[in-house]
């Protein structure tokens, strides 16, 4: 069986050769507020290698390209996401200061375009040819002003071919694992349904871990929202304290062939993936927890769709001396701090339904504790209330 990964980071970039610094240095589009602590992005310490030098050349050109893909290995790679990180950089050029990034149609087909590059990479696809190709000369000018990113994807998409493994997959005897955060989450959704939608690869099983999927609007799109009997498995991870108006998180429709496991976990957004901060923002802190939960929840999938035994030693072996039980109880001892969290949000704009977050199921927004039922393993799904052993996790361990 050959199997392949794909991690979806969710706005923004994310580059694992500087991750001792990422959370250290100033950036331009905000993101060095994601963590107040130096700890990793829990996005690259789920890669199976722990060495991330072996493909130095590529890293270091990625650098300078990272729209679509900051790192690969063995044909596994981890891919920036469509988000404000770089359609910030897109305003230069669409001139639409004045229409929002979280509902504009050119995020959206930015989005889709960032999904499709992976598609044509993972199926060996031909890229369209693209139009008006610019000059040596033009480029130059054009990189004095506008980010290097955009020009490339613009102008030269099949240069990204060489960020990936050269073998397509193949349509027998292929697993596909999809896994990613945020929009990059929704990513995996949106990948998963152009495969169900091939002639090819529709029957390509696939296994989604989906942490926090949100696409920053109220009104995503039907791919982003559903999926097809090709997903075999299903498992999210949904940060119960957020409330921020544009971050509805999305529980997908699937078949019901799909085993479909939920789970809240505490925090905010970015509390899931590493933030330690106070506010879930980048007030100081050291709520570290949820994500130290969420790390060991996803290797336990990795582990058993790779058949790896792979644990990144900045993140704590909660497989070990009732480690996991002890974080557990050290969440519901913090109750109250994770409630207060609640007040703060991004763009100032919160809104929740009775007194929950806003999720989106059935295609409508309803509250959180909504998804539940006989189609979800456990069935309490997100209504479920503080879990208090780790037994309650064993359909995915």
């Amino acid at each position: 069986m050959n199997v392949r990964t794909v991690y979806f980071n969710s706005d923004g970039d994310c580059l694992p050769y500087t991750l001792e610094d990422f959370f250290r240095l100033p950036r331009k589009d905000g993101l060095d507020k994601i963590s107040s602590n130096p700890r990793k992005h829990l996005m690259s310490a789920m890669l199976p290698s722990s060495e991330l030098s072996s493909d130095i050349m590529y890293l270091w050109t990625a650098k300078e390209f990272r729209t679509y893909v900051s790192y690969r290995e063995d044909g596994d790679f981890m891919v920036n996401g469509p988000g404000s990180g770089y359609f910030k950089s897109d305003e230069n050029i669409t001139k639409s200061p004045h229409v929002s990034q979280w509902i504009s149609p050119e995020l959206i087909s930015l989005w889709k375009a960032n999904v499709d590059q992976i598609f044509r990479n993972l199926t060996g696809r031909p890229f369209e040819e693209i139009k008006n190709r610019l000059e040596g000369y033009e480029i130059e000018q054009f990189t004095e002003e506008l980010p290097r990113d955009w020009i490339y994807r613009q102008f030269y998409p099949n240069f990204f071919n060489n960020f990936f493994d050269p073998a397509p997959l193949a349509y027998s005897d292929t697993r596909l694992n999809l896994v990613g955060w945020g929009r990059g989450a929704v990513s995996c959704h949106m990948l998963a349904n152009l495969l169900r939608n091939d002639s090819e690869f529709c029957n390509i099983p696939i296994n989604i871990l989906a942490i926090d999927p949100v696409t920053g609007t109220s009104n995503p799109e039907l791919e982003q929202i559903t999926l097809g009997s090709n997903v075999k498995e299903y498992v999210g991870l949904y940060a119960r304290d957020e409330r921020s108006s544009n971050l509805p998180c999305i529980v997908p429709d699937t078949a019901s062939t799909t085993l479909v496991h939920l789970y809240p976990i505490a925090g905010r957004h970015t509390t899931l993936i590493g933030n330690q901060a106070s506010d879930g923002e980048n007030k100081p802190g050291t709520f570290s927890e949820p994500s130290d939960l969420v790390y060991f929840l996803s290797q336990a999938c990795l582990s058993r769709w790779l058949a790896l035994n792979h644990w990144n030693k900045d993140y704590p072996d909660l497989r070990k001396f009732n480690r996991c039980n002890e974080v557990l109880a050290k969440i519901k001892s913090e109750y109250d701090d994770y409630v207060v969290m609640r007040d703060t949000t991004y763009s100032n704009q919160g809104h929740d339904i009775k007194n929950e977050r806003t999720i989106i199921l059935n295609g409508q927004l309803t509250n959180f504790k909504s998804a539940q039922g006989g189609r979800f393993t456990p069935s309490q799904g997100l209504a479920k209330g503080h879990i208090e052993d780790v037994t309650y996790f064993k359909d995915i361990l």
